[in-house]
């Protein structure tokens, strides 16, 4: 279940208790470029996918089960920021 906790960081949890995180997520917007940092809490299975709303491209963040994984993508959506 997501976990809306900025408007540019969530995360999601995968217990009945919406406060134990298992993911976090965020996005940072510089005007060049936009860049996404993802983290885990788990050793859960997880795939996440960021759509850019302008341009219609999906990224997909994969997590098999019993890795811990965390990363960053940079220039992850579109160069055309409003």
């Amino acid at each position: 279940m997501p976990a809306p906790l900025t408007f540019f960081t969530g995360g999601f949890h995968f217990s009945p208790d919406p406060r134990d995180l298992d993911v976090f997520f965020k996005v940072i917007q510089f005007p060049e470029k936009i860049l996404a940092f993802y983290g885990a809490l788990s050793n859960f299975e997880y795939t996440i996918l960021l759509t850019d709303t302008t341009t219609g491209r999906t990224i997909e963040f994969r997590n098999p089960a019993g890795g811990f994984c965390g990363g960053f993508v940079n220039n992850v959506l579109s160069s055309n920021l409003q």
